[in-house]
């Protein structure tokens, strides 16, 4: 008896995905701005694989297009010092904390990445940031409470919607300077851009406005759900995604018709959206039950239900073009949660007799950037925890899933530690436990 309770206790090796290619490189950043953090999805798997600490209330998160940067905007300060984090996606440590205006909320970055655009609601500013030396290189005065922003197609504009004016203002980013503002119904909330241009789709919690973006005017407005909020578009124009916050739904509507195609019922309180590149999957926040919704495209239905900090408010999809074995490693007992395997020795060795090497970091985490593609053999150790060995496929194809491995404790056969059990004995015991 003292054996089955000492071994129900051992949690074995368990790889999440078979023939196992790898790859850190697509995920979701979502902050949660009631926990002061950002989840980090992994979306081969649909599971959180990182939790990182920002500053006080974040909203707002931007990516540098190379993938290599995440921007996340801190909108409260117990010191007036109110920030952006920049997070390094191949460690996903904040390396820095950006001073900006009073209550910075959204963040738009050119494609090149050199400059990022953050709006300041509580002092009615743009800080435009280098994010070469990460300094603001000039401060813009806007409309009042400037909320939601984004760049024209062809990046020579940038919209920025100011909720408290009802309008609109236009910067010229040749210049710096807002050029012209305009005003639209209600209290504009978030902005999605048809990707020749024109029109403009705005909601403004009542329905949502279509702005032909040549003249500046309002063409037609339409109606959703209960209180539309966010909004986004597929890459070919059509259709229209539509979060509707108090009817807990996203509408998808058709831009030649305006009439609502589809109602996909998500968690509550939606707020933000992104679609991923390969526009099969939409991701939808809601707030106010800690989760991410994962929905198909093809068939409108939710696929998945993540749980990730409290009160979740944005996401961004991020592929950071990471190409190489990474992982997390992680311990448990049944009377505790999952533990991380820090500072665990990581060898990777080739069939061409290559051997690299890592170290687990405080999170469990390893990988290697530099390994070319072939087959290999992964080793690791840790202090107390079984071995473990496995074969390692890593592809050159774009898209491969990072593993998840839990180690065991050793199950020592008596006081002296001899009768050290294999993980093929573990498994098997187990498996007959359980029923498998």
């Amino acid at each position: 008896m003292h054996f089955l309770n000492s071994l129900i206790k051992i949690l074995i090796i368990v790889f999440v995905c078979c023939p196992y290619y790898v790859l850190a490189g697509n995920r979701l950043y979502v902050t949660n701005m009631g926990d002061n953090s950002v989840s980090v999805i992994d979306t081969n798997t649909n599971r959180v694989i990182q939790t990182i600490n920002v500053l006080n209330s974040p909203i707002g998160i931007t990516s540098s297009k190379d993938g290599k940067r995440v921007y996340v905007a801190n909108s409260e300060s117990d010191t007036s010092n109110y920030s952006v984090s920049v997070i390094d996606t191949v460690s996903n440590l904040v390396i820095n904390n950006i001073k900006v205006g009073e209550a910075p909320t959204h963040l738009a970055i050119n494609k090149d990445g050199t400059e990022l655009y953050v709006t300041n609601y509580d002092e009615d500013t743009i800080s435009l940031i280098d994010t070469n030396t990460n300094k603001i290189i000039k401060t813009i005065q806007t409309g009042r409470s400037p909320d939601e922003l984004i760049f024209s197609p062809d990046e020579s504009l940038v919209y920025i919607l100011n909720s408290f004016s009802g309008s609109v203002g236009v910067l010229d980013t040749s210049t710096k300077s807002i050029i012209k503002e305009f005003f639209v119904p209600g209290k504009p909330h978030s902005i999605a851009i048809h990707p020749s241009g024109s029109p403009a789709y705005i909601t403004n919690l009542d329905y949502i406005s279509v702005i032909e973006t040549s003249s500046n005017s309002l063409n037609y407005t339409f109606t959703a759900g209960d209180w539309p909020s966010a909004i986004a578009i597929h890459p070919t124009g059509n259709p229209l995604y539509v979060v509707n916050r108090f009817s807990r739904d996203i509408s998808v509507i058709d831009t030649n018709t305006y009439l609502i195609e589809e109602s996909i019922m998500v968690g509550k309180t939606p707020s933000a959206i992104t679609l991923n590149p390969t526009s099969s999957n939409l991701y939808v926040t809601n707030l106010n039950d800690d989760t991410v919704s994962v929905i198909n495209l093809e068939n409108y239905s939710v696929i998945a239900t993540i749980n990730v900090g409290h009160k979740p408010s944005d996401i961004i999809y991020v592929d950071t073009g990471l190409k190489g074995i990474s992982g997390t490693v992680k311990t448990s007992f049944s009377e505790y949660n999952e533990l991380n395997v820090i500072n665990a020795s990581v060898y990777l060795k080739s069939s061409k007799g290559i051997i690299y090497q890592s170290y687990t970091d405080q999170n469990g985490n390893f990988i290697f950037e530099d390994a070319e593609p072939g087959n290999y053999t992964l080793t690791i150790n840790a202090k107390d925890l079984v071995p473990i060995s496995k074969e390692v496929i890593l592809n050159d194809e774009l898209e491969f899933v990072p593993l998840y491995i839990k180690m065991a404790l050793y199950e020592k056969g008596d006081a002296n530690g001899n009768g050290i059990m294999g993980i093929d004995d573990v498994i098997s015991i187990l498996e007959k436990i359980s029923g498998k």
